[in-house]
């Protein structure tokens, strides 16, 4: 296909980029016109984004056991949420893109956007993070995706009112070379583990333990019921951190989380989430809050044995119903109806983590859309705490970085308002030959310091190991 091709081309894309050009001519914002094309061949995500090294924006979302994936490589249009905005912020501009997007070739659900949020839009980012927007939304140049259906990738570019026919069409051709130039992508392998040069913790051990035993007095006072405190692992290697290598590592070990990854301006944050923040499909959601947890047995007899004594917990259970509360409340005006939840929770594991979990799943309300369900909950009492605002201004008080995209939320959503989004958990963001890693947990009235210490040790070490930096 070249631009002279697409010229001459069938109707349906004549018509399509003419659609297009008079969108942008009417409202004056740059429009969006998109060419499907089938897969027949497998693809694997990681690989596709090895072939655009260099991209500003590169977005990653895999759930390796049930086989669906998503990648993005560059922005044909984003939405950027200002200083203090959250993802809520963009849903009107964003919905009135998806609405006038012009499809060829394909359906409006066949379009994706990639992004997501921080933790706190509200706080300033430390130096780190200032590549990585409060909230973000971006319609990918180059996108490919199995998340149901049949495998296809995705050509966009942005239309606006100075652009010629021959200019989109030209746009559009060199997006067709670079989509069979992505498809040729070797396979990424785990590689080399970088060696560690240097480890420093903040806060330090003792400032941590001291301000998990304050947060546990301040809940015994009645000011909140829970908080989530974390902590940074920030580790320097001899060399140079490939996130491509450390996401293969990620998918190897594990392989029942939500594998995520967002780069941009030189840096990646890469992750692999036990738990699912929201998932639309059809006018259908689910979720699967996530608090209690406990590490696992050596073997299978002890790891049944930490099952038993994480649901024997009286600490554990209450923090786990906290969450669950707070989840349904969220949902409430937004759903028909929700599924009957279960009294008791379920256990399910991570590499280093037993969790208590609860499905909640159910039927929306006409219009409402992922974006919006991701506005009622984030941040839930999991990575926040409770109520929520009392429990994040304490945080803010207390912790002395930016979490930034850690403990966020990170996913995507269609042309037709269905997505996923994970929590943006057992994360680490890479820069050069250094990486930060994060981890926290729910601090409750009888909280003990050395314990809840040693359980977010056990998330550093497995985000630290899939990096290939334990």
């Amino acid at each position: 296909m070249t631009a002279a091709s697409v010229v001459a081309s069938p109707p349906s894309l004549t018509r399509a980029i003419d659609i297009a050009l008079a969108r942008a001519e009417t409202s004056g914002v740059p429009a969006l016109v998109s060419l499907v094309r089938s897969l027949d061949r497998a693809l694997d995500p990681i690989s596709l984004l090895g072939r655009s090294a260099g991209e500003h924006r590169q977005a990653l979302w895999q759930q390796p056991s049930g086989g669906a994936w998503a990648a993005g490589i560059g922005s044909a249009r984003e939405w950027i949420g200002a200083a203090g905005s959250p993802l809520s912020a963009l849903r009107d501009e964003v919905r009135q893109a998806l609405a006038n997007w012009v499809v060829v070739d394909g359906a409006r659900s066949d379009v994706l956007l990639f992004g997501g949020c921080t933790f706190d839009p509200h706080r300033p980012p430390d130096p780190e993070w200032a590549n990585f927007p409060r909230a973000l939304l971006v319609a990918p140049r180059l996108a490919a995706a199995n998340v149901g259906g049949a495998p296809r990738m995705v050509l966009t570019c942005a239309v606006t009112p100075s652009d010629s026919f021959e200019t989109v069409a030209s746009t559009l051709d060199n997006l067709w070379r670079e989509s069979n130039n992505a498809l040729e992508a070797p396979p990424v392998t785990p590689g080399r583990m970088p060696t560690v040069a240097h480890r420093r913790e903040i806060p330090t051990s003792a400032d941590w333990k001291s301000l998990v035993g304050a947060a546990a007095a301040d809940i015994r006072t009645g000011r909140f019921d829970k908080i989530v405190l974390a902590r940074a692992s920030i580790v320097e290697a001899a060399t140079s951190i490939d996130p491509l290598a450390a996401l293969a590592r990620m998918r190897d070990d594990n392989p029942n989380a939500t594998l995520y990854a967002l780069a941009s301006g030189g840096g990646a944050f890469v992750g692999a989430s036990p738990e699912t923040l929201i998932r639309v499909r059809d006018g259908k959601f689910a979720t699967i809050p996530l608090a209690g947890s406990i590490g696992r047995g050596a073997t299978i007899d002890e790891d049944a044995r930490q099952a038993a004594a994480l649901l024997a917990s009286g600490k554990d259970r209450h923090e786990h119903e906290v969450v669950v509360g707070a989840v349904l409340q969220a949902l409430d005006s937004a759903t028909t109806q929700i599924a009957p939840v279960p009294a008791v929770p379920e256990v399910i594991p991570s590499r280093t983590v037993l969790h208590l979990a609860t499905p909640i799943r159910g039927e929306l309300k006409p219009g409402v859309d992922a974006l919006e369900l991701v506005a009622r909950l984030h941040p839930t009492p999991a990575v926040g705490g409770f109520p929520k605002e009392a429990a994040i201004a304490a945080i803010g008080e207390r912790e002395s970085f930016d979490r930034g995209w850690y403990a966020g939320a990170f996913g995507w959503i269609n042309g037709v308002g269905d997505g996923e989004f994970a929590v943006a958990i057992r994360s680490a963001l890479i820069a050069g030959n250094e990486a930060r890693l994060y981890a926290g947990c729910g601090v409750m009235r009888d909280s003990d310091p050395e314990a809840e210490y040693e359980e977010t040790q056990l998330k550093l070490q497995a985000i630290g190991a899939a990096l290939g930096l334990a």
